[in-house]
C-alpha cells in the first residue's frame, strides 16, 4: 500500500519541487538584475525565502515516502533483535503523532494568521502555513502506512 502511495505522490512532488526551484532561480536573477540597474525589486528576498521553505517541506515529505528521514536506529541497535522492530515501530508511531500535531498546529496558524498580510508580497501568512499542513497530513499518510501496513 505504501508503494502505492509513493508511485502517486512522489513524482508529483518532484515535479513540483522542480517548479518550485525554477521559480526561486528566476526570482534571484530578476533581484540581480534589477539591483544592478538600480531599481531593486523589494518583494524577492521573502518570495525566496517562502518557496525554498515550501520546497524543504516537499522534500521532507519524499525522504519520509523512502524511508530516508532522520531515525534512531543507533539506539535501537542496543537492544536485542526481538526488540528492534518492535521498537523501530514505536519510533514511527512518535513520528506519526507529531505530524498530526503539526497538522493540528498548522491549521491553527493558518486561520490566526488568514488576514495577515506578508508586507511586501501582499499575500496572506495562511500560506506560508499551509505549507507545513500540506507536508504535515502528507508524513502522517506515510508514517499511517508504515505502522499498519508493513509487516
Amino acid at each position: 500500500m505504501l508503494d502505492k502511495f509513493n508511485n502517486l505522490i512522489n513524482p508529483l512532488l518532484n515535479i513540483l519541487n522542480v517548479i518550485l526551484f525554477i521559480v526561486i532561480f528566476i526570482v534571484v536573477d530578476l533581484g540581480i538584475i534589477f539591483r544592478f540597474l538600480n531599481f531593486p525589486l523589494f518583494w524577492t528576498e521573502e518570495l525566496c525565502k517562502y518557496t525554498f521553505i515550501w520546497a524543504m517541506l516537499l522534500e521532507t515529505v519524499m525522504l519520509v515516502n523512502k524511508k530516508q528521514n532522520i531515525g534512531v536506529d543507533w539506539f535501537i541497535k542496543f537492544f536485542p533483535k526481538k526488540f528492534e522492530k518492535a521498537l523501530a515501530k514505536i519510533v514511527i508511531l512518535m513520528q506519526l503523532i507529531f505530524v498530526i500535531l503539526l497538522v493540528y498546529y498548522g491549521i491553527r496558524m493558518m486561520i490566526l494568521n488568514a488576514y495577515i498580510p506578508i508586507p511586501s508580497l501582499k499575500i496572506s501568512w495562511s500560506i506560508v502555513y499551509l505549507g507545513i499542513v500540506v507536508a504535515s497530513f502528507l508524513m502522517s499518510i506515510s508514517f499511517f502506512f508504515q505502522l499498519f501496513c508493513e509487516k
